[in-house]
């Protein structure tokens, strides 16, 4: 707590000794930067009694736990929103567009610029200098500080945010028409002027970009299909005084005379004037340091794979695109948890489900059973993106996709949203309204979720419940690569057949599970031979032991003990093949000896071999009596070994390691 508390009072007098080096003779009054709102510059309303507001914007606050995330979803819907072409084929279950469509294509670009560029923009330090001298907490002037520094500074950096293949913003200042999208974008709080289909409904997902913006402000421009331009600037601040009595908004705008946004191609500077139908969404002062892209990139995989996947996005970060021909790549190098959630749509083996909700109509659903799956459903509606990821308990492990494609439903979902738009609450836009729909949706999904469960006697080896019987499976990789199969091709259902109830699969499970069988001791996950990371569990390296009686029979541990992470399961339905999967816990070099020990509660004795390989196919020295080896390993890397028993059946497995 004390060093807390140290370094809380260190970085508090960096501050100050931050603001106390500031010229603030050097900044230009608000009050001396007047005349500049006659032409191009900054304009913040008199705030005429109104409420004074300090540095906490419940807007900006909204999006500060996922900064990127957000940013990407909130900007990359909006466009999405905008599409040059409407899809007309809505319908379709795999959200294939048709081929003529043009994709959206958005464009994340770090730039910087001269201050020059933008007409008074160095005046806005004026501002900050009344922000700073209006409020007195530390965390309102250390911000206006740093923006000080920066403004005061010859460039600026910014990420522009571009789209292509879109409408552009249409509408004015004062256009207020469900239709238009000006107003709303930069001249309204809390409102949305988007139809029920479309992504947005809080008109607070604007928000995202200040939220990564040191200055807290944003540039405007866009051009419509129909060639007209606008331009204005949005600075989101704090209430502050000009002189004394003449206290300012805290949201002003830079543009034409009252901060009017500019619609004339010779007026709004070069730099940002658009020159082809779509928008630029400039971040003034980005934020983002060093690993923006990769964190961007992860969002857009993550939340619009479905949109990329479909065709109907194209997504390009610095110099490296997003598109639906290295999609599958993508999801495997930077979210692997959704490459279940692809094969849903591509896979011919998953089973697709649809029904008529009351509420919502036609909705479907996709599921693929696999070992390595999450056993959750990515939710989505006709947007395109995934809106969160919904668990359903099963015994069988799967990854499933629901989609309602249908306007009439979307705009249902839609209202039930929050502003992140991140999940579906019953209790919004009022209570009890998406109680309902929330109740259809769970019905349907946990019906054919548990049709995945219809077992017959004698094949539960993949039943979750009797994972604490049994040593945890290895997720095993499916090979081949990922394309979509034709429609006629896939397995259609139109509902869940019957299926056998919880009681009368427990009847059948439990008669071949033994009686006393408890989980192997100290066991767990370890990365796998392509160092993927896993939760681990830490053996401490200790030899095994075992109960008196003959010893000419049992693995002779001379060596170090050498203390691992482990995993042993078996590969086959007979359970006489095992894969031992062997991670030293340090950066162990040399030969190791392997020992398998099957325990019980009153029982504990070598494994019986017969034969051992590496998991490439080289045969390795093994005893009958229990270990495997030396095994060559360098630097601590994963060992993967399968040994067949020379009698089948499944036990937990210790696994205990040694040098040689």
């Amino acid at each position: 707590m004390a060093k807390k508390q140290k370094r809380k009072s260190s970085r508090s007098n960096d501050r100050a000794r931050r603001t106390r080096k500031l010229d603030f003779n050097s900044v230009e009054s608000v009050a001396e930067s007047q005349q500049a709102y006659a032409s191009l510059g900054w304009y913040f309303a008199g705030n005429e009694g109104g409420e004074e507001r300090g540095f906490n914007d419940a807007g900006i606050e909204t999006f500060k736990t996922k900064p990127y995330a957000f940013l990407a979803r909130e900007v990359i819907q909006n466009s999405l929103d905008a599409r040059e072409t409407p899809l007309t084929n809505r319908d379709d279950p795999r959200m294939s567009r048709i081929s003529d469509n043009k994709p959206v294509e958005v464009v994340f670009k770090l730039e910087k610029m001269e201050l020059e560029e933008l007409p008074q923009a160095s005046s806005l330090s004026g501002v900050f200098k009344a922000c700073y001298e209006f409020w007195p907490d530390d965390e309102t002037r250390s911000f206006c500080t740093e923006a000080i520094e920066i403004l005061q500074g010859d460039t600026v950096e910014f990420l522009r945010i571009s789209d292509f293949n879109t409408t552009g913003v249409r509408g004015t200042d004062k256009d207020r028409k469900n239709d238009r999208g000006w107003h709303s974008l930069v001249r309204s709080s809390g409102s949305s002027a988007k139809s029920e289909q479309q992504g947005g409904s809080f008109g607070i997902g604007k928000s995202g970009p200040f939220a990564m913006s040191a200055l807290r402000t944003v540039l405007y421009s866009t051009r419509t299909t129909e060639g007209k331009v606008s331009f204005v600037g949005v600075s989101r601040l704090m209430s502050h005084e000009i002189r004394r009595g003449a206290v300012r908004q805290s949201v002003g705008y830079y543009g034409g005379e009252k901060g009017a946004s500019v619609v004339g191609a010779r007026s709004i500077p070069r730099r940002f004037l658009r020159k082809v139908p779509g928008t630029d969404v400039c971040v003034l002062g980005f934020k983002g340091k060093g690993r923006w892209r990769k964190e961007v990139k992860k969002a857009v995989v993550e939340h619009f794979w479905p949109a990329v996947l479909s065709g109907e996005l194209v997504v390009r970060i610095g110099e490296e695109i997003i598109s639906k021909a290295v999609l599958p790549e993508l999801m495997e190098l930077e979210s692997p948890g959704t490459r279940g959630y692809l094969r849903c749509l591509t896979a011919s083996e998953a089973r697709h489900f649809t029904k008529e909700l009351p509420s919502i109509g036609k909705v479907h659903l996709f599921l693929l059973p696999g070992e390595s799956y999450p056993c959750k459903i990515a939710m989505i509606r006709n947007t395109g993106m995934v809106i969160y990821q919904e668990r359903v308990d099963s015994w069988v492990r799967y990854a499933g996709v629901f989609i309602c494609e249908n306007a009439e439903g979307s705009g249902t979902l839609r209202k039930m949203e929050p502003p992140r738009h991140d999940k579906w609450e019953q209790n919004r836009p009022k209570l009890g309204y998406g109680k309902q729909t929330l109740a259809e949706i769970k019905g349907f999904l946990n019906d054919c979720v548990q049709s995945l469960s219809s077992v017959e006697a004698g094949s539960v080896d993949s039943l979750r419940e009797l994972a604490q019987f049994l040593p945890d499976d290895e997720p095993i990789e499916e090979a081949g690569s990922i394309a979509p199969a034709p429609a006629d091709e896939r397995k259609q259902e139109s509902f869940p057949a019957p299926v056998a109830t919880r009681n009368e699969v427990m009847r059948l499970a439990v008669s071949v599970v033994p009686k006393k069988t408890p989980l192997p001791r100290e066991s767990g996950p370890v990365p796998d031979e392509g160092g993927a990371n896993q939760q681990d569990s830490v053996r401490s390296g200790e030899k095994p032991s075992f109960p008196p009686g003959d010893e000419s029979d049992r693995p002779s541990m001379k060596g170090t003990p050498i203390s691992i992470r482990y995993r042993a399961f078996p590969i086959d339905g007979a359970a006489k093949t095992f894969r031992v999967v062997v991670h030293p816990e340090s950066d162990f070099s040399g030969k190791m000896k392997v020992f398998l020990t099957a325990i019980g509660d009153d029982m504990r004795e070598p494994l019986r071999i017969s034969s051992a390989k590496t998991s490439s196919g080289v045969p390795v020295v093994f005893q009958a009596s229990g270990s495997v080896g030396p095994i060559k390993v360098t630097g601590g890397k994963v060992v993967s070994i399968e040994v067949q028993l020379e009698k089948p059946g499944r036990r937990a497995v210790e696994v205990s390691a040694c040098e040689d």
